[in-house]
């Protein structure tokens, strides 16, 4: 595959066999109709844009539908995932690949009249996949299988334009799980090594948010109780490490700031080489232990595993704030200390709950089955009762206007009495967001629609408020905690409490791509914002410009609604 040299560092990439141009970026082909539009998502402008499609027209791009998939088994074409799927070995050499075990079965059921396969391997096998197009035009290929730290996974419900960092269990036997090693693979207990476990425990350690309340000694959940847990398992003690040296990465001096620039970009490319060394031991493990947690039930699984998927949260949140195109020496590091999954509006919120809640970090990455008394874990955001219209038919024979009174302002509640100290212009501008919406969208497609963007409005102010109390830790911190540690937690509280607190009509509506749900997530990034630029929380940093890029490209191109993301910039 050759590239032709495009700004921004080859964003593009034209792949001469198959005659398709690859983002880079979003890891696809991009259709020869929609590059103008997909240049601009990228914020590339008028005299940019015209430079490069002036370049591209010299190119020859085929159709979706003229594209030759690659043999079975060829190599991985370069710049697109590989995801783990299943491929059909019926008698007839039918060949059929599906993303996952579900559309495997529905295939066997649906072609070859076997209602129930069985997953031992006599009816399809695992393979690697990859596809050049996404939405209507996705079509999968198997190619050859690179190592297991290399593929990604597809989730069994997911939509097919969304990649999810999910395994899957089926057709493949649960292996032994990890034994108790030295602490890092093959090698003696170094200085190095121990630099990084010092770190963790006095600096790291107090940078992650805690865990839920439930938890036991939760002020010491980091410090004390993680590192003892991680001491267990090899790769569990590895992805501890990682984050330190992640964590160190994120802190050193940069070039600008720093006497010695020499000095100082080797350090910090050596704790990012060391990140990327410690997640690959790490990766090895918890792919191991993955397949096997996928047939436990919640309320069954231990510390470790759970310890295992905050990790891999905090560490694709750390790997999201990476450069998206690094230097020549930082590429190879960069790709391999965290997750490939793609940033996603979704994949994003997930990694938000699951770094503090060690429940919800398994249920969201797919790994546990949910209990029937257990559905709203099942969810994204929480089911709230706050939702309720006049209008609203809940056995489905009614149909609602979707009309309200235009000589009605719509009203926010207030936050419960607090000691709040948000800046004034701060909740005033969020208090204000329904009248500045409702000349810069459509109108509601349903009155569900309208109070479920209300009511998460109406959070929204209240996480404000929240994320500005400190005194609500203060109050209750204990004789013995510590300070530092308590610094920054309502910052936290109140950005991850907001996906919580709204109904799950207004999640679907966002993940629909509605744009007053897309409108009103891209304000929660003010929280976001402000607790990365605590500067506690470092593996947020520079993410809420991420969450406002995404909703504009979420948005449809030449939207109202588009004004309203561009004022919080």
């Amino acid at each position: 595959m050759s590239s032709i040299p495009f700004d921004r560092r080859s964003l593009l990439k034209y792949d001469a066999t198959h005659r398709v141009l690859i983002c880079r970026e979003c890891k696809y082909a991009i259709q020869k109709s929609a590059l103008e539009s997909h240049l601009l998502r990228h914020k590339i402008y008028r005299g940019e844009r015209r430079r490069l499609l002036a370049a591209i027209a010299h190119l020859d791009i085929l159709d979706p539908d003229d594209v030759q998939n690659p043999p079975a088994g060829s190599r991985p074409l370069d710049g697109l995932p590989i995801i783990s799927g299943f491929k059909c070995i019926a008698a007839d050499g039918c060949g059929s690949v599906c993303a996952s075990s579900k559309r495997m079965r529905r295939h066997w059921s649906e072609t070859h009249g076997v209602s129930d396969p069985s997953p031992d391997g006599a009816f399809f096998r695992v393979t690697s996949l990859q596809t050049l197009f996404k939405g209507t035009k996705l079509r999968y290929f198997e190619v050859a299988p690179p190592s297991d730290r290399d593929v990604a996974h597809e989730d069994e419900d997911a939509d097919d334009n969304e990649h999810v960092d999910d395994p899957d269990p089926v057709a493949t036997p649960p292996p032994q799980p990890p034994s108790p090693g030295t602490l890092v693979p093959g090698a003696q207990l170094d200085l190095e090594t121990l630099r990084y476990l010092h770190h963790f425990t006095i600096a790291t350690s107090l940078t992650l948010p805690r865990p839920p309340s439930n938890t036991h000694d939760q002020r010491r959940y980091w410090q004390t109780d993680a590192v003892t847990q991680a001491m267990q398992h090899t790769w569990l003690a590895c992805g501890l490490l990682a984050i330190s040296a992640s964590h160190m990465y994120a802190i050193a001096p940069s070039s600008e700031s720093s006497e010695d620039t020499t000095l100082a970009l080797a350090a910090k490319q050596h704790h990012l080489n060391r990140s990327a060394h410690l997640w690959q031991e790490f990766s090895t493990g918890w792919a191991a232990l993955r397949r096997a947690l996928s047939s436990f039930q919640a309320d069954n699984v231990t510390h470790g595993p759970k310890l295992a998927a905050q990790m891999a949260c905090i560490q694709q949140l750390f790997h999201w704030t990476l450069p998206l195109v690094p230097e020549p020496d930082e590429s190879a590091a960069l790709a391999k200390c965290g997750s490939q999954a793609p940033f996603q509006l979704r994949s994003f919120n997930q990694a938000i709950q699951g770094c503090a809640n060690p429940d919800f970090a398994l249920r969201s990455l797919g790994l546990v089955r949910i209990g029937t008394d257990d559905v709203d874990s099942q969810r994204i955001l929480r089911v709230d009762d706050q939702v309720r219209g006049e209008d609203d038919d809940p056995g489905g024979g009614g149909r609602s206007t979707g009309q309200h009174s235009n000589n009605t302002t719509p009203s926010i509640r207030a936050p419960d009495p607090n000691p709040n100290t948000a800046p004034r212009e701060l909740t005033n501008r969020l208090r204000a967001l329904p009248f500045r919406m409702s000349n810069a969208t459509a109108k509601p497609d349903s009155a569900l629609d309208f109070f479920a963007a209300l009511a998460a409005i109406d959070a929204l102010v209240e996480c404000c408020s929240l994320s500005y109390d400190d005194h609500q830790f203060s109050s209750s911190s204990s004789s013995n905690s510590n300070p530092v540690s308590d610094k920054g937690e309502a910052t936290w509280s109140g950005m991850a409490s907001w996906p919580t607190k709204v109904s799950e009509h207004f999640a679907q509506m966002v993940w629909r791509r509605n744009p007053a749900a897309l409108v009103v997530f891209a304000h929660w990034s003010l929280l976001v914002e402000r607790a990365a630029g605590e500067g506690r929380y470092w593996f947020l940093k520079g993410l809420a410009a991420k969450v406002r890029d995404k909703v504009a490209e979420e948005l449809p191109e030449g939207d109202k609604a588009h004004g309203l993301i561009e004022d919080l910039l």
